[in-house]
């Protein structure tokens, strides 16, 4: 199944995206209506500050943004990288994690990697990875946007199993070492919470996939040490692997 085409599937009333690239054609094209088709009407997007100003300059601004969707223009340090989304109905959830920006290739063109993790009543479990993944979302939301808090107050309302546990979304950092999201934080960087997640479990093998990297390879280093420096694979695109000779031997 392609990714557009999972907004499609019905029963979901509010859907909460980020991505660092956002094609202001490619989505109004594609997510945005078969969104809309499927009876979702609470939509918000947050999107890379930089990159949303680059595609408003290429291609001018949505025709549906502050009408029918909200686009908010979120702020990190170096860039707003997340690509999370977030599907909310009544009795159900549908929450993607992965690599695809909501741009054109993104969306139909690349070779994406997504995970997908429902809520259901038979996985009442799950709430919580919904939970934290929308209150990280919140952490990048300007303190002055009024439609943020607005669209969350509705989505709650019609779901009453996002906070009927009596939990908050503060326990965002609290979950599950079995059942949790690595979202980064200034306490701890992704890698170390990788190494706690694995605990005392040995790898025999690791795999690693990337499209970036490092001139010295010093990141996959780190993670290999952290891990007793098993065997390693490296999956890279012969044509475009973006690794230099000297790091390759």
């Amino acid at each position: 199944m392609r990714y557009y085409e999972a907004f499609g599937e019905g029963g979901f009333h509010s859907a909460f995206m980020t991505t660092y690239a956002f094609g202001t054609l490619a989505f109004e094209d594609v997510p945005f209506p078969k969104l809309r088709g499927a009876g979702c009407r609470n939509i918000v997007v947050l999107a890379d500050r930089a990159m949303v100003n680059q595609a408003f300059a290429d291609f001018g601004p949505p025709s549906f943004a502050g009408s029918s969707y909200h686009l908010i223009k979120a702020s990190a340090p170096r860039a707003f990288h997340p690509k999370i989304t977030a599907l909310i109905g009544e009795s159900k959830g549908r929450l993607f994690v992965g690599s695809a920006n909501l741009t054109a290739l993104g969306l139909a063109g690349n070779k994406e990697q997504i995970a997908s993790i429902e809520y259901s009543n038979d996985r009442p479990e799950n709430a919580r990875l919904f939970r934290n993944a929308i209150a990280y979302m919140q952490r990048f939301v300007p303190k002055d946007d009024q439609w943020f808090p607005t669209s969350l107050d509705r989505a709650k309302r019609s779901a009453a199993w996002l906070y009927d546990d009596g939990a908050d979304a503060d326990d965002i950092w609290n979950g599950a070492p079995d059942l949790n999201l690595l979202f980064d934080r200034p306490e701890i960087t992704i890698l170390d919470q990788i190494i706690a997640s694995v605990g005392d479990d040995r790898i025999e093998r690791l795999i690693v996939v990337s499209p970036y990297w490092d001139d010295r390879l010093e990141g996959l280093a780190r993670l290999s040490a952290a891990f007793g420096d098993p065997p390693t694979d490296v999956l890279i695109d012969p044509e475009n692997g973006f690794l230099s000779i000297g790091a390759q031997s």
